[in-house]
């Protein structure tokens, strides 16, 4: 072999990495893409990940406020910490917040705030798209107004009114589709539980 020939393909012999070169995640199967995402959702849980997780976002926010420290408090906001999930409070403690958390629905401040979001969101996407207003309304939706909102007045008038609605044929029959049909998926999901649907509606005498 020359001597020409043989100094580039030694140049590139050396140059070859030594181990296998990292593949980008946007370079996996769907397959190994779903086998990833899975596992490391069951991993993001892990306490030892967490408190990793945790390190580095401190970490970045120390690094950050000593560049500049006028971006500190940007930094705790855009690099915010992992909420804690309820199911992870002993039972004392979960017990507690459970309780109180509850109470915020019937919060009328609580309720104006969250329907005032709602409202914003959709008004944001309108401005974007108008085309998807309709949509828009269907995906942001208010929570339910509290009772506690109306005034003793509007309250007595709604209970009369809901009183009666309870003999109107039309809710009947709505409501007993739902029975059957929230039955029926029950069963399809899991046979078990028929002796407990039995039990909690039982047939109606033959007549």
């Amino acid at each position: 072999m020359k001597k020409q020939t043989l100094l580039p393909l030694l140049a590139a012999l050396i140059a070859l990495p030594l181990h296998a070169q990292a593949v980008k995640e946007s370079d996996l199967t769907p397959e190994e893409k779903t086998l990833l995402n899975a596992v490391r959702t069951k991993a993001g849980a892990d306490a030892s990940v967490k408190q990793a997780t945790e390190v580095v976002r401190t970490t970045k926010i120390e690094v950050i406020s000593k560049a500049d420290p006028t971006l500190q408090p940007f930094a705790n906001k855009i690099y915010p910490p992992v909420a804690l999930s309820v199911s992870a409070l002993p039972a004392g403690e979960m017990a507690k917040w459970n309780a109180a958390n509850g109470k915020l629905g019937s919060d009328p401040a609580i309720w104006k705030a969250a329907e005032a979001l709602t409202a914003m969101r959709i008004e944001a996407i309108v401005k974007i798209d108008p085309s998807l207003e309709p949509l828009a309304k269907k995906i942001y939706i208010a929570p339910a107004m509290p009772l506690a909102t109306l005034t003793p007045d509007e309250k007595t008038k709604w209970d009369a009114a809901v009183k009666a609605s309870g003999s109107d044929p039309a809710l009947k029959q709505a409501n007993e589709t739902l029975k059957t049909t929230r039955n029926e998926v029950m069963l399809k999901i899991d046979p078990n539980v028929k002796p407990i649907l039995d039990k909690l509606y039982p047939p109606a005498p033959a007549q």
